[in-house]
């Protein structure tokens, strides 16, 4: 399940790498928190895990810290990209 949180921590990254604003990536990580949560309980989990360290702490520090390779890499994989398109033009 917290592959799951991987997807979140790689569409953090293309939203930082295309140059939203912080707020937008606020909003992606609030509602897969919300998304998180119900899959949680339709699996029968404790619906507090998504308020521990290993929920909340997780998510929040895969989706945002330049440490975290999901994240890292596709911004690094954006900006290759974008130079990319900048120089053939």
């Amino acid at each position: 399940m917290w592959v799951y949180k991987n997807v979140i921590a790689i569409a953090a990254g293309i939203l930082d790498g295309l140059g939203y604003k912080e707020s937008t990536r606020s909003f992606l990580i609030t509602e897969s928190l919300h998304d998180i949560k119900e899959l949680i309980n339709n699996l029968g989990g404790n619906k507090k895990t998504i308020l521990s360290f290993a929920g909340v702490g997780d998510l929040l520090l895969t989706a945002t810290s330049e440490k975290s390779r999901n994240y890292k890499n596709l911004i690094n994989i954006l900006m290759i990209f974008l130079k990319q398109e900048i120089m053939s033009k």
